[in-house]
């Protein structure tokens, strides 16, 4: 709501018209924030904030993964049979009677099936099976909701300013602890996206001017 508001801020000399400037200059460091955003979510797979998530989203087979059933379950007990294992790259114990992997055909991407391990009945495709999840488990490092957030507060602070711009960081920092309090996020997932959000739009404004 706030950015639609910035739309009109030609209308009252608060941005140089035609104010496609500082819209240009929010999609752009929002594209930034994005990619970094890809970046740290890939390099950082921590456990979640919410432990039960992976069993209320996905439907696991009580059963281990064939490769855990080969090299890891039958000599999980012993460290050195692990360490035999993994000195000759050989399975020696015999394998117990498990259930076999249910394999759907996936075309391109069947290598996903030994990632999700899906189970019959949950859908036609590998899409399907993630859109039903509603998204992953690990950490959101950082929060893309506190960036728009952030983005949005710091294009109104340029725009406007004075004493409404107070109002506008104070909600923020609502935002922030609802986030964590509701444990949506960590405590350090929105911190850095407050942090990357005014950084990055304080290194984009060389290239845009409002």
């Amino acid at each position: 709501m706030l950015f639609i508001m910035l739309g009109f801020s030609v209308l009252f000399d608060c941005i140089k018209a035609p104010g496609l400037g500082i819209a240009t200059r929010y999609m752009f460091t929002m594209a930034i924030g994005r990619f970094l955003r890809t970046i740290t979510f890939i390099a950082t797979i921590l456990p979640s904030a919410r432990p039960w998530c992976a069993a209320a989203r996905y439907q696991i087979p009580q059963h281990p993964h064939p490769w855990a059933q080969k090299y890891y379950v039958p000599y999980a007990s012993d460290s050195n049979a692990i360490r035999r294992v993994i000195t000759h790259d050989m399975a020696y114990a015999a394998v117990q009677a498990y259930p076999d992997e249910y394999r759907p055909d996936w075309g391109r991407m069947s290598f996903l099936v030994d990632i999700l391990r899906p189970i019959p009945g949950e859908g036609p495709s590998w899409y399907h099976l993630l859109k039903k999840a509603s998204g992953g488990c690990n950490d959101l490092m950082y929060s893309g909701h506190m960036l728009v957030a952030v983005l949005t507060a710091m294009a109104w602070t340029e725009a406007y300013g004075g004493w409404i711009s107070v109002v506008i960081w104070l909600l923020i920092l609502h935002s922030t602890q609802r986030e964590i309090r509701e444990r949506h996020h960590y405590s350090v997932d929105c911190i850095v996206a407050i942090y990357v959000g005014v950084l990055l739009w304080r290194m984009t404004g060389f290239i845009w001017s409002v």
